[in-house]
């Protein structure tokens, strides 16, 4: 695996990188199955690109396993809450 640049990505971008609405990625955000962003300014956030990473490589190795009859989606859900791995309250951080 190449080494990823670590970068922010806001909101506008994330649809189109996690093939979901900006409805869904809030709820996942607020359920704690998507990262959570941090704060840049009292009105903005991002997302750390890492975190989203590796939450696409987790959805797809999940998605596999499935496949396989291995695992499951929710079991995957429940290993990775970016709530608590962040250090950041939902509850905290305005939509942008």
């Amino acid at each position: 695996m190449g080494v990823r640049e670590r970068t922010l990505l806001r909101m506008r971008t994330l649809p189109a990188k996690v093939g979901a609405s900006r409805a869904s990625i809030w709820n996942w955000v607020k359920a704690g199955t998507f990262p959570a962003p941090i704060r840049l300014s009292p009105g903005a956030v991002a997302w750390v690109s890492d975190d989203v990473e590796k939450w696409i490589d987790d959805r797809i190795a999940a998605s596999r396993k499935a496949a396989k009859g291995e695992s499951s989606v929710a079991a995957n859900d429940e290993a990775f809450s970016s709530k608590t791995a962040l250090g950041a309250r939902t509850d905290d951080i305005q939509k942008s």
